[in-house]
């Protein structure tokens, strides 16, 4: 196992049904605490999501990169308790079916889908009309573009937003800005310039996780400070049913 799994192994525990006060991630911008509700899961739930979790991060390519996601890691176990709150069904990891639950790693083509387009926005990464595979984008100084235009979670998914890497050798965005239910955060600096002795790709780490949870509306904008192409890179975890995290 990975230092995801070891971080947080202790707690691989029973958590009974109710509500939970959420003050490690922004919710919702202004509120420092928000009150969520959360579903009973239990131990082995709670170990599978651990092992997807440690899976996706990958403490054997990029320590630094692990330890964003083992420290955020409370945060996407809320996140998948609200979840199963309301689609009722188990977490199962990678051996989930039908409406059970999974988690995975943000990609391209889930911006606009049926997981983060509930209802059908229309639009998918930066706005395009039709789906987009790569985070590959052509950038033009200090024209800022939606990279997830405004579109509602479904009701069976949520998203945590841990950081974000890029890794171009000259990345190109410098700001991002959070849109949670119609409220914006201030504009967060993307400071990229800092890379690994050994040369590994950039990240940045948001102050705190990003939440979005079940029927959530969000907007994600960044602002470039250099003209070209770029492959800017949510570092996201997101938990959804098995029968919409398809191919």
């Amino acid at each position: 196992m990975g230092l995801v799994y070891k971080t947080n192994q202790h707690l691989i525990m029973h958590y009974d049904a109710g509500t939970a006060a959420v003050d490690n991630a922004l919710i919702t911008p202004g509120q420092d605490r928000v009150v969520v509700k959360v579903a009973e899961v239990d131990a082995e739930e709670v170990q599978s999501l651990l092992q997807k979790v440690d899976a996706i991060a990958n403490s054997y390519i990029n320590e630094a990169v692990a330890v964003a996601y083992a420290e955020t890691f409370p945060v996407v176990l809320t996140a998948m308790r609200m979840v199963k709150e309301e689609a009722k069904a188990p977490f199962k990891g990678i051996i989930a079916s039908g409406t059970e639950l999974d988690a995975t790693a943000l990609i391209p083509e889930d911006v606009g889908g049926t997981v983060l387009g509930a209802g059908g926005s229309g639009l998918y990464l930066y706005a395009a009309g039709t789906v987009i595979r790569t985070w590959l984008e052509t950038f033009a100084t200090g024209t800022a573009e939606a990279m997830i235009p405004e579109q509602t979670m479904s009701q069976y998914a949520a998203v945590v937003h841990i950081g974000a890497i890029d890794s171009v050798a000259v990345p190109k965005v410098n700001r991002i800005k959070f849109t949670l239910s119609g409220v914006p955060t201030p504009a967060q600096p993307t400071i990229f310039n800092i890379r690994g002795v050994n040369g590994t790709a950039p990240f940045v780490r948001f102050q705190k996780p990003v939440l979005v949870g079940p029927l959530k509306k969000q907007k994600v904008e960044v602002d470039p400070n250099i003209t070209g192409d770029s492959k800017f890179e949510l570092m996201s975890v997101l938990i959804a049913r098995a029968d919409v995290l398809i191919m």
